[in-house]
């Protein structure tokens, strides 16, 4: 699908045999356009020879809360710009088409705060599910609330990753000879790149909180079972005390006591005695 956003805007989604060869025909290379819809596409800078820059950002997807991104290609003949997508990005629309904002210089610049904007907003959706999953497994430890935050830790590893290339993609936008930033761009630049480096530190800090509360979760449940194992052998433990006695006395054989009519009271009381002492003692030892 193509977009005409501007007279000099051009947005192509997910664009057919035939949009690629429209796209051609308005002077983008057919090799930038495979590498625009290229899923592992890493963020780099490339020039033609003719006129035409390409530069590829890794931006959120889309659908869905994850972290995974996509590509975004940008491709700048001129004073003519044409972005290429495998989805319809709305950070796109964070960005005004107007006649003053489309030279390159002025547009790039206010792109990266775009891009800034939409890893920020999917790292605010993630920390809150992993808030809602922590509230949750205070109260449940059930594999699903477990799961779940370890989905949210790969899409925060995810997000990491890519905010680390469009660093990396930024610095060397700002310096590249042939696109030649002016020193007012530059600046523009500079400011977008601390917007994206706190973005690169929160997510940072973000994943390592979230690796240890996997790990204090983790330790929580692990002693929650070793509790729940001392408990029930407690538990048989004081069981099998009856039971034994029991199983003796209701043997057919002579016994002391057997033919006394106060035998049964006696031994239910005697038992129920051993039974609290052995209760009181796993009780001091902190078994119970």
């Amino acid at each position: 699908m193509l977009l005409e956003r501007h007279t000099r805007w051009l947005d192509a989604v997910e664009p057919d045999e035939g949009e690629q060869a429209t796209l051609h025909e308005r002077g983008v290379p057919a090799a930038f356009v495979r590498h625009a819809l290229d899923v592992a596409e890493q963020p780099r800078i490339q020039h033609d020879g003719a006129g035409a820059s390409l530069v590829v950002f890794r931006v959120p997807e889309a659908d869905g809360p994850g972290g995974k991104a996509i590509a975004l290609a940008i491709v700048v003949r001129g004073e003519q710009i044409v972005t290429i997508a495998s989805q319809r990005l709305a950070l796109l629309d964070r960005v005004a088409p107007t006649d003053a904002g489309m030279v390159p210089a002025v547009w790039l610049p206010e792109l990266v705060h775009a891009v800034v904007a939409a890893f920020d907003a999917r790292l605010d959706t993630v920390d809150r599910e992993v808030e809602r999953l922590e509230q949750t497994l205070r109260t449940s430890q059930r594999n699903a609330e477990v799961l779940a935050l370890l989905e949210c830790q790969k899409a925060l590893v995810h997000l990491e990753r890519a905010l680390a290339a469009d660093v990396g993609l930024v610095e060397r936008l700002r310096d590249d000879a042939t696109l030649a930033f002016d020193p007012a761009a530059r600046r523009r630049l500079d400011a977008a790149l601390v917007e994206l480096r706190q973005t690169l530190q929160m997510t940072t800090i973000s994943a390592e909180i979230l690796a240890s509360m996997m790990d204090a979760f983790a330790s929580i449940i692990s002693n929650n079972l070793n509790h729940a194992m001392k408990l029930m052998a407690a538990v048989m433990i004081m069981l099998s005390i009856p039971t034994m006695v029991a199983g003796l006395w209701g043997m057919n054989v002579p016994l002391p006591g057997g033919g006394q009519p106060w035998a049964f009271a006696a031994i239910v009381a005697v038992l129920g005695l051993a039974s609290l002492a052995v209760g009181l003692l796993f009780r001091r030892r902190r078994w119970l």
